[in-house]
């Protein structure tokens, strides 16, 4: 959180405030998907820590999973940037580029949540928080910098700079440092760690292109509400995508669809997809399919010996 802070010191509270907001989007995200995956990766690869090889595949799964559903998601939201701020003024649309470094922050944040549980679970907790020492002074630095450089310039870029220093610090340090320790704890190669999400970057990437070419096809269009627009934008990223997904990472969609499926059994028939019961065509009140009914079983019935007079019974 030091960034909102330090900008305090260098900028004036309209700076703050649009930051803020922007970035509040995608923590978000970050806490709806990667965290609650990192609750569970902790106890999930502490099991097989003494097996490496099992270890290193269940590593892999879980990034390869946290991206396929975080990064596209971000991605997305990257795409509805300039719609999305519309909706609460004109004003706030000075935020929208600091909005799409952000997401691509959040991103790397992502990768760097999911390590942090990986040196837990392989029992090194220290490393992992001397790492968050070192990320939390060299945020702090970046964001000093920018400050004194960026003092005298328009609140647009001052928002954005801050931005764009954040995701320097982030790809250019933490991350490559990171991918580092990792590599020397489990074994795992840099390159295969940075395979992992690839296809998700890619579908981030389709989603954001798509979503702020058509957002700048709509922005002529002046009768055109700002939801009407955040729905066009959202649909053509979402499309994106999805599509990405599709053609890259079917067993990992279908993987994490599987508590989906898990839960649909839990549901009444009724309720399940395509479980409804076929409706009742007989009218109600009418005795002729009552009594042909009747008549059947009783025909049928062995007491009767298959005599519908009765002459079965003494």
């Amino acid at each position: 959180r030091s960034d909102a802070l330090l900008m305090g010191l260098f900028f004036g509270p309209l700076a703050v405030g649009l930051y803020r907001l922007a970035a509040r989007f995608t923590e978000i995200v970050l806490d709806f998907f990667t965290r609650s995956i990192q609750q569970v990766a902790l106890s999930d690869l502490s099991r097989p820590q003494s097996d490496l090889p099992v270890f290193r595949a269940r590593t892999k799964t879980v990034l390869r999973t946290t991206s396929v559903i975080t990064i596209p998601m971000l991605g997305i939201l990257a795409g509805v940037s300039d719609p999305l701020l519309s909706l609460f003024g004109i004003e706030w649309v000075a935020a929208r580029w600091a909005l799409v470094l952000l997401c691509v922050v959040t991103a790397l944040r992502s990768f760097m949540l999911v390590a942090g549980a990986v040196l837990n679970a392989i029992g090194r907790p220290f490393i992992n928080a001397a790492f968050a020492w070192f990320t939390g002074i060299s945020s702090v630095v970046g964001v000093v910098v920018a400050g004194v450089a960026l003092q005298d310039t328009t609140i647009e870029q001052q928002v954005t700079g801050i931005a764009l220093a954040r995701l320097i610090v982030q790809a250019v340090l933490l991350v490559p440092v990171l991918a580092v320790i990792v590599r020397q704890v489990t074994g795992i190669p840099v390159m295969s760690l940075m395979a992992t999400s690839s296809n998700s970057w890619l579908a981030g990437l389709a989603a954001a292109a798509s979503g702020i070419g058509m957002s700048a096809a709509t922005t002529s269009l002046v009768d055109i509400a700002p939801i009407v627009r955040l729905v066009i934008t959202g649909s053509t990223a979402t499309a994106a995508a999805i599509v990405v997904l599709l053609l890259t990472e079917p067993e990992t969609l279908r993987a994490a669809a599987g508590p989906l499926t898990r839960f649909e059994r839990l549901l009444p028939r009724a309720l399940r997809p395509g479980g409804r019961r076929r409706p009742d065509t007989t009218r109600p009140g009418d005795g002729r399919a009552d009594l042909a009914t009747t008549e059947a079983a009783t025909r049928d019935h062995p007491v009767n010996g298959g005599r519908t007079d009765g002459g079965g019974m003494e």
